[in-house]
């Protein structure tokens, strides 16, 4: 799986059968195409611009139209406008769709009658982790990409694995998964990654986490507009609304 289907899989709140992080979890979703087109050497940055690299598909139907739409953008697109411009519900719906092939989650509607009207008055989408292990797993791999330098004799962390903790971080997941006391020092871990400076990393590397750590700035700011993480989709902020209501300008996924 790639790192957005790993985050959905963390955002899934199975008692109430949705996705927790409301509008974050969309950025964050776009983020993490960003962040496995630049693990793929598809894209890299120029300054703020999101270039590309390669126009090979990478043979993903979620991350293939991200690598068109950068290309054929007429106009500079950098990581803040790629989020704002792809902070809507439809990115949820698309990877839920996707997990739902690969068996990795199970979805359903809850409909509501109007007696009334005699019909149905509205349709509640529903969502549930189809295989905890999996998201156990995923757990897993994100506490080992906190882990300190030298502190665990294993092979070392894929880049994605830090960028997707980082991830976690900007919806606002982390105390779910990493909320104990004895979680305090992967905690502080994670703060440095966060925050640090990418120097000394190969091109690809460094271009990933240069994403993940915009993406984790950005929606940080957004944290006060956004009601909560037992919300499926929160308010949008009036800069999302603008380029999502002008997509075109930004090109879509």
């Amino acid at each position: 799986m790639g790192t957005g289907e790993d985050l959905l899989l963390l955002a899934v709140d199975d008692r109430h059968a949705r996705t927790r992080g409301g509008v974050r979890l969309a950025a964050a979703l776009a983020a993490a195409h960003l962040v496995d087109l630049a693990a793929a050497e598809r894209i890299t940055l120029d300054g703020t611009r999101l270039r590309v690299t390669r126009i090979e598909p990478v043979g993903d139907e979620l991350l293939d139209p991200a690598v068109a739409a950068i290309a054929k953008s007429t106009s500079p697109v950098t990581v803040h406008r790629w989020l704002t411009g792809h902070a809507h519900p439809a990115v949820i719906a698309r990877y839920a769709t996707a997990a739902r092939a690969a068996g990795t989650v199970k979805t359903d509607e809850t409909l509501s009658y109007d007696r009334d009207k005699a019909r149905v008055r509205r349709s509640e989408p529903r969502i549930n982790v189809a295989d905890e292990s999996a998201r156990d797993q995923i757990v897993a791999r994100v506490s080992a990409a906190l882990a300190l330098p030298g502190t665990v004799a294993t092979a070392p962390v894929p880049v994605q694995d830090v960028a997707l903790a980082v991830l976690v971080d900007a919806v606002g997941l982390t105390k779910l998964y990493l909320g104990s006391r004895s979680d305090r020092q992967a905690r502080a871990r994670l703060s440095e990654l966060a925050t640090g400076k990418s120097g000394g990393l190969p091109d690809p590397d460094r271009t990933v986490m240069s994403i993940a750590r915009s993406a984790h700035r950005m929606l940080s700011q957004w944290k006060e507009t956004d009601p909560g993480p037992a919300i499926e989709i929160g308010p949008i902020p009036m800069s999302a609304q603008w380029v999502i209501k002008n997509a075109g300008a930004v090109g879509g996924v």
